[in-house]
């Protein structure tokens, strides 16, 4: 052979017949391919053939492709299982109230309640859910400004068994009346502020920010990890929005997962900053509290002003905080030089380069989080600890698995782009009263075992180390501040105009 150091083509396979054997040859341009990729090349296209000669009958898109020490990797990077609390959120809740009573549970505006304090003003909204019909199986939305009462009422939906639906006062009242009538929550639990705000509707309407008034603590029902612990909408593809329903067990594994990643435990303290109608404020929310924490929760003006933001993450002495790129961006063009002794979450939206940099120098560890609501916030997680071109989205949290599948639902080798499907406990039950998109959107892997696995809809690869790298969207969906939004969604509401004809 003569080496003459170039390639005719970027790729190209050369094939020698001998007497007893085919010996083949792979040239191609190095700076396009690296040795690594064209040897498991080899062994893609060597395991193709023996899957022709085990059968002649199978089509191209059925034929095996990973070598078996592939196939085994996949294994080993979603082998998550780890043990969680057996129990319901509220109950985790009240656990940590009884071993500490008096550490100081929330936080907001100036005014601080302890666990005996929130679990005490927890009973009397509870007691009154009861009595107007709430319990397991019962759909109650919430309707509050942000404060104490609004995590109160949270809680207090969650003792009687029934799973809560967050209506933000801030929505248009079109939108607000578009959930109360495709939800048709029993109840709405609201305060003198939002009560006007709410369409006029049937629901029964309960204030939470009455005086505290003695009342008789009932039993709580056997709540299962199978229960509903809250259902959100988010926007679809087929421009109607979708109600996710979250079960009890999903948030109480997420909640050990990231408990135990964080390291996140008693004098820690979470700051509150997203809106109900967003995912990621139950994590905010509850992960303090079941973890015997401080969480503060920020006033939605706070929210809004970068530089009043800045103020009260300094003020608060708060060890988390979770947030979008876009508030981030905002802290930062506000001239925020960080906290040392911060951990910083960023998700919702890709975690830019240059973003990434300016963080990690402002804080003690940065994560770039992942995850659709229909698997329970976040799903996968990276901790960011050097400089990357682009920064990846990770690997599974406890008790979860990312596969990246083709078309014909095959596993893709590395750096290969695919879809990227979730299967573990952190996914939904489904769509509310949805049969049919729950069927289209949650499926059974196509392999022994049959786990149900959730379409992300989300392009991915996996990178060489095993972290996933997200490449955007197989549809339409984007994300404007964290938040999905489907534009046929829309498109819809721009046709509904009578001097539209159509729209794109």
């Amino acid at each position: 052979d003569v080496t003459i150091g170039a390639a005719k083509f970027d790729l190209y396979l050369e094939l020698d017949q001998e007497p007893d054997c085919i010996i083949g040859r792979f040239l191609y341009a190095t700076d396009l391919f690296e040795a690594p990729t064209i040897r498991r090349m080899i062994g893609h296209w060597q395991t193709l053939l023996k899957g022709v000669l085990a059968n002649l009958d199978c089509t191209l898109a059925k034929l095996p492709l990973l070598t078996a020490a592939e196939q085994r990797e996949i294994h080993e990077r979603n082998r998550t299982a780890r043990a969680f609390p057996d129990t319901s959120l509220y109950r985790w809740v009240e656990a940590q109230a009884h071993r500490h009573p008096d550490a100081i549970a929330a936080e907001c505006g100036g005014d601080t309640w302890s666990y005996r304090d929130l679990i005490k003003r927890v009973a009397v909204l509870a007691s009154r859910l009861r009595g107007a019909g709430a319990g397991r199986g019962v759909l109650v939305g919430i309707a509050t400004q942000r404060s104490l009462e609004m995590v109160a009422g949270l809680l207090a939906i969650l003792k009687t068994g029934a799973a809560y639906l967050p209506l933000d006062p801030d929505l248009p009242e079109a939108r607000l009346q578009l959930l109360l009538d495709d939800a048709q929550p029993a109840i709405v639990l609201t305060d003198q502020l939002t009560r006007a705000k709410l369409p006029s509707s049937d629901t029964i309407l309960l204030i939470c920010d009455l005086a505290d008034v003695a009342v008789e603590d009932c039993d709580e029902p056997d709540v299962g990890p199978d229960d509903v612990a809250y259902v959100l909408y988010t926007s679809g593809s087929t421009g109607k929005p979708k109600a996710v329903e979250i079960r009890q067990r999903s948030v109480v594994n997420l909640l050990a997962a990231l408990e135990q990643d964080l390291k996140f435990g008693r004098p820690d303290t979470f700051l509150a900053l997203t809106t109900l109608s967003f995912d990621i404020a139950a994590l905010e929310i509850f992960l303090p509290l079941v973890s015997g924490g401080k969480l503060v929760i920020a006033r939605s003006e706070e929210v809004r002003d970068p530089a009043r933001l800045a103020t009260l993450i300094a003020r608060c002495g708060c060890t988390v905080v979770q947030a979008t790129p876009a508030t981030w961006r905002g802290l930062l063009a506000m001239g925020w030089r960080g906290d040392p002794a911060l951990t910083i979450l960023c998700g919702g939206e890709t975690l830019a380069p240059d973003l990434a940099v300016a963080l990690r120098t402002r804080c003690a560890n940065l994560w770039n989080m992942y995850g659709p609501t229909e698997t329970t916030i976040w799903s996968l997680r990276h901790k960011v600890e050097a400089d990357e071109e682009a920064v990846p989205v990770g690997r599974p949290l406890a008790n979860t698995r990312a596969y990246i599948l083709d078309e014909s639902g095959a596993p893709v080798p590395d750096l290969v782009a695919g879809e990227l499907m979730i299967a573990g406990d952190g996914v939904a039950r489904g769509y509310r009263g949805d049969p049919a998109l729950t069927g289209q959107k949650f499926i059974t892997a196509p392999w022994p075992g049959g786990e149900r696995l959730y379409r992300t809809g989300d392009r991915a690869r996996y990178r060489r180390d095993g972290t996933i790298e997200f490449l955007g969207r197989t549809d339409n969906q984007v994300k404007i501040r964290g938040f999905r939004v489907g534009l046929e969604e829309v498109e819809n509401a721009i046709a509904a105009h009578p001097a539209i004809a159509a729209s794109a």
